[in-house]
């Protein structure tokens, strides 16, 4: 006697719950002593790298990191002092690529000194000696040379004629107000320009 379609799909039914209940029971075996019985279930993605660091990360980056420690203090110790008005191009050649040693020789001349400031201005800062920086001395706008003052860092060709005009031509200035007032300034050269010069008058403002 051949079953109609209502029992069919009572032993279809019926036997979907039994592969069903073998599936949990399965998965209730395998997940052991675990205090979740669907722990085994929902832990499919990786929790976050910053809430669990790898040991193996920590481990090389102990290995790269200490030893360049040791070696910083050691050099630190090592480390010779160079003062910057007087070291030669000949002893920076031991240590610097040459188009280096001759930018600071030309950096040197045309400051008249150097310190931390302009080391850093011009790309020429080094950590692995203590500098002993021997700055410039602050010039005199009317007694600085006119080839000296276009050679300066600080200043441009336009600049320099229209200071120098105004001082030869008229009066002294008085303030930087008044420099910076005869022709285009950049906000950089506005603050530097006073630390390396100074007006005739003394009044500095």
């Amino acid at each position: 006697m051949t079953p109609n379609r209502g029992q069919e799909k009572w032993i279809f039914g019926l036997w979907a719950g039994i592969f069903l209940a073998l599936f949990i029971l399965n998965r209730y075996e395998r997940a052991g002593d675990s205090d979740k019985v669907w722990e085994g279930w929902v832990d499919w993605e990786d929790p976050p790298v910053e809430a669990r660091p790898s040991k193996a990360l920590s481990q090389a980056w102990n290995k790269q990191n200490w030893p360049l420690r040791s070696n910083a203090q050691a050099s630190t110790r090592e480390q010779e002092w160079v003062r910057s008005d007087t070291v030669s191009a000949s002893w920076l050649a031991k240590h610097w690529p040459e188009w280096k040693v001759a930018k600071y020789i030309l950096v040197r001349a045309r400051w008249g000194g150097v310190d931390s400031m302009i080391l850093h201005r011009e790309g020429l800062a080094d950590g692995r000696w203590f500098w002993e920086f021997v700055p410039p001395s602050t010039k005199e706008l009317t007694q600085i040379a006119l080839e000296d003052w276009y050679g300066h860092p600080l200043w441009r060709a336009k600049q320099v004629r229209a200071v120098h005009h105004y001082q030869s031509r008229i009066r002294p200035l008085r303030s930087w107000e008044e420099v910076f007032a005869l022709a285009p300034f950049d906000s950089i050269q506005q603050i530097w320009i006073p630390q390396y010069f100074h007006l005739a008058t003394g009044s500095d403002k």
